[in-house]
């Protein structure tokens, strides 16, 4: 019996060969309301990755969108801002007005991880994304 092995793609690879085979990548939003007392605060965050396209994905790319959701969402969060600020944000980096970790720690909040922790990791993908 003869195995396939195929070698399992970066976050950087997988975001290219998403955008070469034409799929569209999206951040699907969730609004969580915080309680406090003089009032309710209502807080966009960036929750699912939606990755569309006119073929099903193939399995080697189902399997790093699972393997890179976080870098995918960031990317997406740049490539498509879902919300004003990111949008605005991503504008000044491309720009070359705003340095790509303010961005990449934003994002890092925008989509639930530690902006100091996380955001650093997001950076060369954010840098990617940018492009």
């Amino acid at each position: 019996m003869v195995e396939c092995v195929v070698a399992a793609l970066s976050a950087g690879e997988a975001l290219d060969e998403l955008l070469v085979r034409g799929y569209a990548l999206e951040v699907q939003t969730c609004i969580r309301v915080y309680e406090h007392k003089v009032g309710a605060q209502s807080i966009t965050y960036g929750d699912k990755l939606l990755v569309s396209g006119l073929e099903p994905l193939p399995h080697e790319l189902r399997q790093a969108v699972v393997d890179h959701r976080d870098d995918l969402l960031a990317a997406a969060c740049v490539i498509r801002p879902p919300v004003g600020w990111l949008d605005f944000l991503a504008g000044r980096c491309r720009e070359g007005r705003a340095p790509v970790a303010m961005l990449a720690a934003n994002v890092a909040t925008f989509i639930g991880l530690h902006p100091a922790h996380d955001g650093g990791r997001l950076e060369a993908m954010i840098e990617e994304a940018l492009r």
